[in-house]
């Protein structure tokens, strides 16, 4: 059976124009292959980065960071990137004056800045920041 015959099984099957913009998404992204300007079916065939990602447990987007970081010589930098942009919560968490007194708020957000300056290295970048950490 096709993709669009097995999801039309489904308890809520998705639409037509949802399963076209899956499927362009795929090919944009390169998990799928697809000639420029060519109509791109069910039957494309999946490629290269479209298998690394079904053996990660992350999305597209991510999968294809850990892949590129991979062919770049860049591993361990991409995992740690792709695993903390996966967190629901930022690696520098700031306190919140909602939950702490005046003093210790201050004390603990200078520390927070500290920590982030530190790790920065004056790059104003925090993927950077964050990959000096984890190193």
């Amino acid at each position: 059976p096709s993709v669009t015959q097995l999801l039309s099984l489904a308890v809520e099957p998705p639409s037509l124009q949802q399963l076209e913009a899956a499927l362009q998404d795929l090919a944009h992204m390169g998990a799928i292959a697809s000639l420029p300007g060519a109509e791109i079916s069910e039957e494309a065939p999946i490629t290269l980065l479209g298998y690394v990602s079904l053996s990660l447990p992350v999305e597209l987007p991510l999968a294809r960071l850990v892949f590129f970081g991979v062919l770049f010589g860049c591993a361990c930098d991409a995992v740690v990137l792709a695993a903390v942009l996966s967190m629901d919560q930022d690696v520098f968490t700031l306190p919140s004056r909602l939950v702490m007194e005046e003093k210790k708020y201050r004390s603990s957000l200078v520390r927070s800045m500290k920590w982030r300056e530190y790790y920065d290295g004056s790059t104003y970048s925090e993927p950077i920041a964050v990959c000096r950490m984890f190193r």
